[in-house]
């Protein structure tokens, strides 16, 4: 007869390790073979209004203090309109491609901006929430939209913060009175990328350490820099840089630091290589790409409630909003191919005009704002979606190329990290009852607010 000894010690140790990551690994092996069910419940489930507002915020473990009045958030307003972009890329638009008609440039990217401020201002009524424009979207498009709003308005702030710190190495070569590009480092890189700007990292850096130092103080600055900003144009690219800082903070004593490093960080290496207008171009796709989710997340939020709606009505919606996305789209397409021809509007526009029409039409309102309520729907989301596309049609191909090169990043993490991430938490057992969704891993049926037609 033998006996085995038990192993003790060091062994039994390193057994348990190994039995340990052995079932990580079957577990992590697991999620990646059920990848495609598991995108589409991100695909399709959306949250509520009530997780949102109330259950998500009860599960952060840093709550957000309101630490700002009126008239600090009266300067916020002054300080995103009137930045350092306003003047940089004014006089260069004006010089290289539109000439005098740059006014009218203004007027149809005014017309949008005031379209989208309906829209956001009936979100924040009636979802307010500091998740933005990324919480909307869950409510009423489902995770997967949400996604990649988000990753789109990290993008926006890294390529804003950006654009400012490049502009203050512009304006400050003219103060000095120096030759253009002689404050920055010239390489034999690609063109775009190949002059290098280290006064704009400087220039991040001090504006990243303000934020962290606090709020307050950091509104402090930005409404005063707001104020001379109207008077002086050196201190409008201060205020800019002092602004783009200070969205990201949103505590009492001091802003979420991790968070903020991570974004200057970024900000300064995107800077230190990338040309003023390669930024620009991204920066407006990304903004009419946001711009142009919004619009359809209000629509669906107007004409789809899950439950009620009935399944004709809703499979009316869809294509008719379709209908109005395709038509949007290929108005924009048309413009982006020929500038002098107009057969194609006559094809394109009353399409879209028709697919408003019918939705005006044959839907009723499934949902009526409880305080305030976009006009005109849903002919303001459509003006505002076919305004967003037309004006991406107006930027250059290179734009789109680095943009999707960029979405193809963000899809390749989310698909590897944040899906499973996503879906984890949608599923943790210590969820809220309110907020808790059958795993499909156990093989049990959907019990979520679906985007069902």
């Amino acid at each position: 007869m033998r006996f085995h000894k038990k192993p003790t010690g060091g062994g039994a140790n390193k057994i348990s390790s190994q039995k340990k990551y052995s079932k990580i690994g079957e577990r992590t092996v697991k999620r990646y073979h059920k990848r495609g069910l598991r995108f589409k419940d991100r695909l399709l489930t959306r949250s509520d209004e009530t997780s949102e507002v109330l259950e998500l915020e009860k599960q952060s473990e840093n709550k957000m203090k309101r630490c700002l009045n009126w008239w600090d958030l009266t300067w916020v307003g002054f300080g995103a309109v009137i930045g350092a972009g306003i003047f940089v890329l004014t006089g260069q638009e004006a010089h290289f491609d539109a000439g005098p008609a740059i006014v009218i440039s203004y007027l149809a990217s005014g017309f949008s901006t005031m379209l989208s401020v309906f829209i956001y201002t009936e979100f924040d009524v009636e979802i307010p929430v500091a998740g933005g424009s990324f919480a909307y979207l869950r409510v009423e498009l489902g995770d997967f939209a949400a996604f990649m709003a988000a990753a789109n308005i990290l993008l926006d702030y890294m390529l804003g913060n950006a654009a400012v710190a490049r502009s203050w190495t512009s304006y400050l070569t003219t103060l000095l009175n120096r030759p253009s590009n002689s404050l920055v480092i010239h390489t034999n890189l690609k063109q775009g990328y190949n002059l290098l700007d280290p006064i704009a990292v400087i220039v991040l850096a001090i504006a990243s350490a303000i934020a962290i130092a606090s709020t307050q103080k950091t509104s402090l600055i930005n409404w005063i820099a707001s104020a001379v900003n109207m008077v002086v144009i050196f201190f409008v690219t201060i205020a800019g840089s002092i602004r783009y800082a200070y969205r990201l903070s949103r505590a009492k004593t001091g802003t979420p630091i991790s968070a903020t490093l991570m974004m200057t960080t970024g900000s300064a290496v995107i800077s230190f290589f990338t040309s003023l207008d390669v930024l620009a171009g991204l920066l407006a796709v990304s903004g009419c790409f946001l711009s142009t989710l919004l619009p359809v997340a209000l629509r669906v939020r107007r004409y789809y409630v899950t439950g009620i709606t009935p399944r004709a009505n809703a499979l009316k919606f869809v294509a008719l909003l379709l209908l109005i996305l395709l038509a949007s789209a290929a108005t924009s397409a048309y413009w982006a191919l020929t500038s002098t021809g107009w057969i194609g509007y006559t094809i394109t526009l009353p399409l879209w005009f028709l697919g408003t029409l019918g939705m005006s039409v044959l839907l009723p309102l499934q949902r009526t704002p409880k305080v305030w309520g976009v006009p005109l729907v849903p002919w303001f989301p459509s003006l505002a979606v076919v305004t967003n596309l037309f004006l991406m049609g107006s930027l250059d191909a290179s734009a789109f190329v680095r943009f999707s090169i960029c979405t193809i990043v963000i899809m390749v993490y989310y698909f590897f990290f944040g899906l499973h991430a996503t879906y984890d938490m949608a599923h943790e057992p210590n969820k809220p009852e309110s907020m808790k969704i059958a795993d499909i891993d156990s093989e049990t049926p959907f019990q979520v607010q679906n985007l069902e037609i």
